[in-house]
């Protein structure tokens, strides 16, 4: 009767070891699998944050570089002072024609033309480098927050691999603990049995 104690107690705590084991090794792969998906996403939105990066870079890049002339506001106003110039100086001539005004009084307005066209033109790429450095300002704010970006997904990548080695690392030790315990009490029965208990 004493033996078949013993052997009830042997199963009974081998079916708990078996079973600690099991539950230690289906925790072990659910976390391994939360890790797999949690990389596959991972993957999947850092490929979305590159190609937003460098859709924005290559945008930033084209207007940064556009011609200041093909800007409508900047061809509008060249435009319209274009036509201002032409009816300046059609209104100049007429006046010359009429007053009998000499060369140097038609240089004189042609240059005050020239002045003003040279003051627009200086104007514009004033306004060009204030666009550019606006741009600039814009792609420098882009780098970071990409950069950024990245860090973060690297980070929540890394701790999740560190959640997975912590569960096996934890179903380990469980399996090395109920493993050891087995043995013991192995022992402790093999023991008992010899001595006839």
């Amino acid at each position: 009767m004493a033996n078949s104690s013993l052997i009830g107690n042997i199963l009974g705590s081998t079916i708990g070891k078996v079973a600690g084991n099991l539950a230690a090794g289906g925790q072990l792969l659910a976390t391994g699998a939360a890790a797999w998906q949690s990389s596959k996403e991972t993957k999947k939105a850092r490929a979305e944050e590159q190609k937003n990066y460098e859709y924005n870079r290559d945008y930033l890049n084209s207007m940064y570089y556009r011609d200041p002339l093909s800007a409508t506001g900047n061809r509008s106003l060249l435009k319209l002072r274009d036509e201002q110039r032409a009816d300046n100086l059609e209104a100049m001539n007429n006046r010359a024609v009429a007053s009998g005004a000499t060369v140097e009084n038609r240089l004189a307005a042609q240059k005050a033309e020239n002045q003003t066209d040279s003051r627009l033109i200086s104007s514009l790429l004033q306004g060009e480098d204030a666009r550019r450095d606006r741009i600039s300002n814009q792609q420098l704010a882009l780098e970071n927050q990409h950069s950024t970006n990245l860090q973060n997904q690297h980070y929540q990548n890394a701790q999740t691999w560190q959640q997975w080695g912590a569960a096996l690392s934890d179903a380990i030790g469980q399996w090395g603990y109920a493993s050891a315990q087995d043995w013991q009490n192995k022992g402790e029965v093999a023991g008992q049995l010899l001595l006839g208990i």
